[in-house]
């Protein structure tokens, strides 16, 4: 029986501009292969795991990227990632949490945390955070899904897990969960009626 859902926030709840129109150099990079090397990367690691500020990540992406902009437009694209909640997720929410425990685990960092959490009104949706810059647990890393096992007291198969990227779905499954890639929150949402026999 499923107990909990665990939730990414980036892609599948909150909409994400085009990661090419952020910190990559052409429109038309294959953007697996750029997700792929960002979640491997020693920099945004070191940001998105509380151990750098967000000057050091911005010098260092900018280096890493060899990016030809300035510190403040990098600044302003970073923080114009994150663009806003899709339509009909806290309903959704509402409903959900009176069946299940809601978790979110999230690889995230002190500029976008503060956004999801007070200006798009996140934080009393769900009964437990984990972001990946407060916990030092970063997807997709198997300790940052053991530490969600590990809190909630669940058995692995009692959870199910949504992502948009499949690196962290593989891992979420090699974990023990219930893991499913999903990209907005449309399939998001259809992917739980299934699963729950849920009528959203």
């Amino acid at each position: 029986m499923i107990k909990a859902l665990v939730f990414d926030l980036g892609g599948v709840l909150v909409e994400l501009a085009p990661v090419q129109t952020v910190f990559s150099h052409s429109a038309h990079e294959d953007e697996a292969e750029f997700w792929r090397c960002w979640l491997h990367s020693d920099t945004v690691r070191r940001f998105e795991t509380g151990q750098s500020s967000l000057f050091d990540f911005i010098s260092d992406i900018k280096a890493e990227l060899k990016l030809e902009l300035s510190y403040e437009e990098l600044v302003q694209r970073h923080r114009s990632f994150v663009q806003g909640v899709y339509p009909g997720v806290f309903k959704l929410l509402e409903r959900l949490r009176s069946r299940y425990t809601l978790v979110s685990l999230s690889n995230n960092n002190p500029v976008h945390w503060p956004i999801m959490m007070s200006d798009y009104g996140f934080e009393p949706y769900f009964d437990y955070h984990f972001p990946s810059h407060i916990t030092g647990f970063i997807k997709p890393d198997g300790d940052a899904f053991e530490n969600v096992i590990s809190q909630l007291e669940l058995a692995p198969e009692q959870i199910i897990f949504l992502d948009d990227n499949i690196i962290n779905v593989d891992a979420a499954r090699q974990a023990g969960m219930q893991a499913f890639e999903v990209k907005g929150f449309a399939a998001a949402q259809a992917l739980l009626k299934e699963r729950l026999q849920f009528i959203a």
